[in-house]
C-alpha cells in the first residue's frame, strides 16, 4: 500500500462510528507485528482448539488441513524450543541445521537428545527427570510415528517432479487403518505441545542468563 492509500484508509477509519471501527479492527490482520515463530505456533494452536471445540461433524471433510495445522504447530514449537537450547549451549548443533527442516522425524531425534540431557541434570527435580526420561519422549515418539509428517504430507495428494510427472503419493499411508485417528492425535498433541512449553520454562530455570537475550 502506498503512502496516499494509507492516508486515505486512516481518514476512512477515523470517520467510522465506534461500532464500525471496532468491526474493522476485529477483522484487520496484524501480520506485520509477528517477529517470532512461537507467535505463529500459538495462532495455529488457537485454530486447532477452535476446531476441536466447535466442529462436531465427521473429521474426514477437514482431515488434511486439520492434520497439517497440528503438524506445523508442532514443527514451529520444536524449532522454538531447540533454538532456546542452542542459545544456552544445551545442545551442540547449528541453528541452520533445523531452520529449513520440515520433517518431524528429523526434528524428533534432536528434541529427544535435549530431553535426555534435561533428565540427567542434577538441578532438576526427580519428578522432572522422570518426565523427561519416560513420559515426554514416549508421547513425542508416538505422535510423530502417527503423523508421519514431511514436506508434502497433508499438503499435496501426490508428489510431482520438475517435469510435471507424478512420482509418488504425497503421504505414506496405505489404508484406512493406517491413517491417523484424530482422537489419538489430539491427545498426544496436547501432551507434546505442553511438554515443549514446559521445556522452555525448564531451560529458563537451568540457564537464567537466557532472560537477558
Amino acid at each position: 500500500m502506498n503512502k496516499e492509500d494509507k492516508i486515505a484508509l486512516q481518514a476512512k477509519i477515523q470517520s467510522m462510528t465506534g461500532q464500525e471501527r471496532k468491526e474493522h479492527w476485529r477483522n484487520q490482520t496484524l501480520v506485520n507485528r509477528v517477529r517470532d515463530n512461537s507467535n505463529i505456533a500459538v495462532e495455529y494452536l488457537t485454530l486447532i482448539n477452535f476446531i476441536r471445540n466447535e466442529y462436531k461433524g465427521r473429521i474426514e471433510p477437514i482431515q488434511n488441513p486439520f492434520l497439517h495445522l497440528i503438524s506445523h504447530c508442532i514443527e514451529l514449537t520444536y524449532k522454538r524450543t531447540l533454538q532456546l537450547a542452542i542459545e544456552c549451549k544445551c545442545i551442540n548443533i547449528q541453528i541452520s541445521s533445523i531452520i529449513h527442516e520440515h520433517a518431524l522425524s528429523e526434528l524428533l531425534p534432536i528434541t529427544l537428545s535435549l530431553f535426555e540431557k534435561i533428565s540427567q541434570d542434577n538441578n532438576c527435580s526427580e519428578d522432572d527427570k522422570l518426565l523427561y526420561a519416560t513420559e515426554f519422549p514416549q508421547a513425542h515418539k508416538q505422535l510423530i510415528a502417527i503423523l508421519k509428517a514431511n514436506v508434502t504430507t497433508y499438503r499435496y495428494a501426490m508428489k510431482v517432479n520438475k517435469k510435471g510427472v507424478v512420482t509418488e503419493k504425497g503421504h505414506p499411508f496405505v489404508d484406512d487403518y493406517d491413517s491417523p485417528n484424530m482422537l489419538d492425535v489430539l491427545k498426544l498433541f496436547e501432551t507434546c505441545y505442553n511438554s515443549l512449553i514446559y521445556t522452555d520454562y525448564i531451560l529458563d530455570f537451568l540457564f537464567p542468563e537466557l532472560k537477558a537475550l
